[in-house]
């Protein structure tokens, strides 16, 4: 069961595992609807990979970090399982812990990103797997130089309240900390997709939409 979807990079997300995500991030976008219409309880609910529909950019796991230390590794085998039998649509994985995809394989139709928001990076240790981008979203503060050598996309987002970007004098994004990541990436030749509200906090920012996937806009 995969849901229609307002985050910009993608066509649709699905999200087989509920609950409270370990993380607890103080920022995190859907900890507000987890609370309305999920419990804290973790469950893995595997009638939700039924991906039948012609082919689509899926998001998977977008209210929960699949790849968290807590996850149980046969749900994530399963997720990975209905992916490869899937090979029409295209796969999106985003994780704060990308040294677990180093325990499964996966298949040409599925790209593995890592979460960024400032000095949190850990590596692209992933390196058999080909298809690897970086979400600074939000981007927190500045970022450490030569990380983007080895991905082939970059996506950059605000740090957004209520749907709303939050101004950087009461600590959200500033525009210095994006322009060092946009020189890496062309230095790099990495496509950057930059978000429509850090362009409304920031509209003297490159309006970029570069994508190394496909969206249909299903």
């Amino acid at each position: 069961m995969v849901n229609k979807t307002k985050i910009e990079w993608c066509d649709f997300t699905v999200n087989p595992i509920i609950g409270q995500c370990p993380h607890k991030c103080w920022y995190c976008y859907a900890e507000p609807i987890r609370k309305r219409f999920y419990g804290t309880e973790i469950q893995f609910l595997p009638d939700r990979l039924n991906f039948t529909r012609k082919p689509a950019t899926i998001f998977v796991g977008s209210m929960f970090d699949i790849f968290a230390e807590q996850t149980n590794s046969e749900w994530i085998q399963e997720i990975i399982g209905a992916t490869t039998l899937n090979t029409q649509h295209t796969f999106l994985f985003l994780t704060k812990n990308p040294i677990r995809y180093m325990e499964f394989l996966f298949s040409d139709n599925c790209w593995l990103g890592e979460t960024i928001t400032a000095n949190s990076f850990i590596g692209s240790i992933y390196p058999s797997h080909e298809k690897k981008f970086i979400s600074f979203e939000p981007l927190l503060g500045e970022t450490p130089q030569g990380l983007i050598e080895g991905y082939q996309q970059i996506i950059v987002g605000s740090l957004n309240k209520n749907r709303q970007p939050v101004k950087p004098e009461n600590g959200g994004t500033k525009k210095e900390w994006v322009y060092p990541i946009l020189k890496q990436a062309d230095k790099y030749k990495v496509p950057v997709f930059i978000k429509d509200e850090l362009l409304r906090l920031h509209p003297d920012l490159p309006k970029r939409k570069e994508l190394a996937w496909k969206i249909n806009n299903i």
